[in-house]
């Protein structure tokens, strides 16, 4: 009886206690996981309307050309002139768009004459600037098939075109018609090449860097990195400075080299995750190193980005946001498309995201039917805006101080580049194989 008492009398006091009001802790709930989880993802985009914060831009300018992936040898264009509103006012085909093994992943350079494009099997075409074209040879080695490899990168200086493919192999080309002037065979794929100084600088995917001679394609120097066991299909490039070579690695590394001598000067890395995607195991840059005021601004789509000392490689911020492009400094702010598909504007001294603005992401929004992503390529900084070339077909136009979007266009079959501003024009790849020009 005893027993029974005692188990009465506690069973009343659980019922008293979950009679009980419930006390609710005051101050700012935090999620656990604060670098990516479920809810913060979901209040990234529930947070997502942007808000107008006063921006000063430098002036446009009108470019007269645009030689190398992201404009120079710094990744720095500068602002360029461009209407408000452009339309599509010619395509050119330019070989083979996008397969389901191939993919195009040169960005369209120019030298001021002609626009110069790769194909997603080699193929390069020089293209007149109303749309005809010039001249087009393929790169394909006499013992491989198009269909073996895809991918690399385009430069243009001092009437030569020097031009990386996912054969291995650098090719410089006359400008003017195509004929070789030389060929250097690396043995793995190439991403895109960037010249200064008579020298031609590029990474292969087995984690080396190279600077070539922009003469006649002798190897001048070599320097390794860490080994990298997958990585994404884009093609980034070097940035150099008056002293240095910055080179991004699939790694996640980034490394400065001495331009003359190949001398490491210093050595960092993009580290860490967005938690909670599969893609977060890739840590390839695919924010390629950007060089702006003593700074260097780089990220990978595993969702970090970073900004740097050019001139020692300390770290100075850390965002935990990812950047699928070079991003865009320019108004004291960095301008960037996350690896979650939005456009953000983040202050440049301190990394804080000051707006953010949703692209398509999903091509289906049901989740049982979420299949794939669109691709995002930009921003590119022209006309007072920033544009964004989208492979769900439209060109878009944001306003750099509120993230609001002012303009689009369409690109038909989609966008498979980034935007290059010159001319008071804007030209985009598709991934139907077409140059489409915009005014």
């Amino acid at each position: 009886m005893k027993s029974l008492a005692g188990l009465l009398v506690i069973g009343a006091f659980v019922l008293s206690a979950c009679g009980e009001r419930e006390i609710i802790l005051p101050g700012e709930r935090l999620p656990v996981r604060e670098d990516g989880g479920i809810g913060v993802i979901a209040a990234a985009s529930d947070a997502s309307a942007p808000e107008a914060l006063a921006i000063s831009l430098p002036g446009p300018q009108r470019l007269a050309a645009w030689p190398m992936r992201v404009g120079n040898v710094l990744n720095d264009p500068a602002h360029a002139t461009l209407s408000a509103a452009p339309q599509l006012f010619w395509s050119a085909n330019i070989g083979a768009g996008d397969s389901r093994r191939q993919r195009i992943t040169a960005d369209p350079v120019s030298d001021g004459t002609r626009i110069f494009t790769l194909d997603a099997k080699a193929r390069i075409t020089a293209t007149a600037a109303n749309g005809g074209t010039v001249w087009a040879r393929s790169l394909v080695p006499g013992f491989e098939r198009d269909s073996d490899a895809s991918g690399g990168g385009i430069a243009v200086a001092g009437g030569i075109v020097y031009v990386s493919t996912g054969f291995g192999e650098l090719h410089a080309l006359d400008a003017a018609t195509g004929a070789e002037r030389w060929v250097q065979r690396l043995d793995a794929p190439i991403t895109t090449p960037k010249v200064a100084g008579g020298m031609v600088y590029l990474v292969s995917r087995d984690s080396r860097a190279w600077a070539l001679d922009a003469e006649n394609g002798r190897i001048r120097w070599e320097l390794p990195a860490a080994p990298s066991l997958q990585v994404m299909a884009t093609a980034p490039a070097p940035a150099v400075t008056d002293r240095a070579v910055i080179f991004p690695f699939g790694s996640g590394e980034i490394l400065a080299a001495l331009r003359q001598s190949g001398l490491r000067v210093w050595g960092s890395s993009v580290s860490g995750e967005r938690r909670g995607v599969a893609y977060n195991d890739v840590g390839d840059i695919t924010g390629d190193p950007v060089v702006s005021g003593g700074r260097i601004y780089a990220g990978t789509s595993a969702g970090r980005m970073v900004a740097l000392s050019s001139s020692s490689g300390e770290r100075l911020w850390t965002a935990s946001e990812g950047t699928v492009s070079p991003v865009a400094v320019a108004g004291g702010s960095v301008f960037a498309i996350s690896d979650r598909a939005q456009l953000l504007r983040m202050d440049a001294e301190t990394g804080q995201v000051l707006w953010r603005q949703d692209l398509p992401f999903y091509r289906n929004a049901r989740l049982s039917r979420r299949q794939g992503i669109y691709a995002h390529f930009g921003p590119v900084l022209a006309g007072g805006r920033l544009w964004v070339a989208s492979s769900d077909g439209i060109l878009r136009g944001f306003d750099p101080a509120s993230g609001a979007l002012a303009a689009q266009a369409p690109v038909p079959g989609g966008a498979a580049s980034r935007p290059i501003a010159f001319g008071d024009a804007l030209f985009v790849v598709g991934r139907k194989g077409q140059l489409h020009a915009f005014r």
